[in-house]
């Protein structure tokens, strides 16, 4: 995880990609209309945000730490890592959002 210097600060060369692709993403939705996207007021993300994102929130962190722990002897340049950590968390996580909110317990907790 290198840093390179670029006048005002650092930037850690492994993520470079990552700022693109989500600044991209940003672009993307202010030129289509964020209120005719997935983050519409009135859309369903909206609607279900606290108890979908929050739980998500809460159970990301430990797939993350499993994803790059088992990535670490595995020779691949950073950003293909990363990316694929990112791509298993995210549906590790989800699924394991759905599977826990169907549980009735923990639905009436969430």
């Amino acid at each position: 995880m290198g840093a390179s210097a670029t006048g005002r600060g650092t930037v850690q060369t492994s993520r470079v990609l990552h700022y693109a692709v989500w600044f991209l993403a940003g672009v993307a939705m202010g030129a289509y209309g964020i209120e005719r996207t997935l983050f519409a007021s009135n859309g369903a993300l909206a609607r279900q945000w606290l108890r979908w994102g929050g739980l998500m929130y809460l159970v990301h962190f430990a797939f993350v730490s499993w994803f790059q722990l088992a990535l670490l002897t595995v020779i691949l340049p950073g950003v293909a890592k990363g990316a694929i950590v990112f791509l298993a968390a995210v549906a590790s996580s989800w699924a394991a959002v759905a599977t826990l909110r169907r549980n009735p317990a923990v639905a009436r907790i969430l």
